[in-house]
């Protein structure tokens, strides 16, 4: 089974509108379930996990991002599509709101959380999202 990696990226500059925002991307095709994804991808062979997603997000978005923990990890499995994936969502920062998409997306958005969440996403992101949000509530503590 191949492992994928994810990045939850918030905004942290200086540019207020998009500050404590997060990216999201639409991709030309659905990716298990859902319109909108998070930038990342397949790992390589004897690639570690920041390696990889510091590769995906660079060739996805053009940002650079600091990787700050892992916020979730899932699984996608769909026969039928042959896919069968580790997945691992990390949540990550980056100081540029300028994104530069791939070929594999049509468009991008900085969101807030809540946004997010009301977008039509795969259960895996959703299950991301919502780890972060526990990680603030039980932070305020």
């Amino acid at each position: 089974m191949e492992t994928c990696v994810k990045a939850l990226i918030q905004y942290c500059g200086s540019i207020p509108e998009v500050s404590g925002k997060f990216l999201i991307l639409k991709g030309k095709e659905t990716f298990a379930g859902g319109e909108w994804d998070l930038p990342g991808g397949r790992k390589e062979e004897k690639e570690n996990d920041e390696t990889a997603l510091k590769r995906e997000v660079k060739e996805e978005t053009g940002l650079e991002i600091k990787i700050q923990r892992l916020l979730h990890k899932w699984r996608i499995e769909i026969p039928s599509k042959n896919l069968f994936l580790n997945g691992k969502t990390y949540l990550c920062k980056t100081e540029c709101y300028k994104v530069k998409l791939s070929e594999e997306h049509k468009s991008y958005k900085w969101v807030s959380l809540e946004e997010a969440l009301s977008y039509k996403i795969p259960s895996w992101l959703r299950n991301s999202l919502l780890a972060y949000k526990n990680l603030l509530s039980y932070n305020k503590y």
